[in-house]
């Protein structure tokens, strides 16, 4: 049996794609443990720019993504706060101190 593995990843809060979203890859084998096999960060579109885990080196097994959801929100609060920044003038570490609870 062949396969491969690809994602696509939504920022349904904001309705968009999720550009810059870290996802990692790891393999779980019975004898050895976890292993990592790959990271890779999500295009514009929130897709990976090929195959997480290609064709050629697919295998049955269990396998687990991690999205790093965290960062990526993070990330998105300071760009959506620069940009309120810019349109009501609050400075930017008021402003994500208001929006994060600091």
């Amino acid at each position: 049996m062949q396969g491969y593995l690809t994602t696509h990843v939504l920022d349904t809060a904001r309705g968009c794609p999720a550009a810059g979203l870290k996802i990692e890859l790891i393999r779980h084998v019975p004898e050895s443990g976890p292993i990592a096999l790959q990271t890779t960060i999500t295009n514009a579109d929130g897709r990976t720019d090929g195959p997480i885990l290609p064709q050629d080196a697919f295998k049955l097994g269990s396998y687990e993504l991690i999205f790093h959801a965290g960062a990526y929100l993070r990330a998105q609060i300071i760009i959506t706060c620069r940009y309120c920044c810019l349109l009501t003038g609050i400075q930017p570490i008021a402003a994500a101190s208001k929006i994060c609870g600091e």
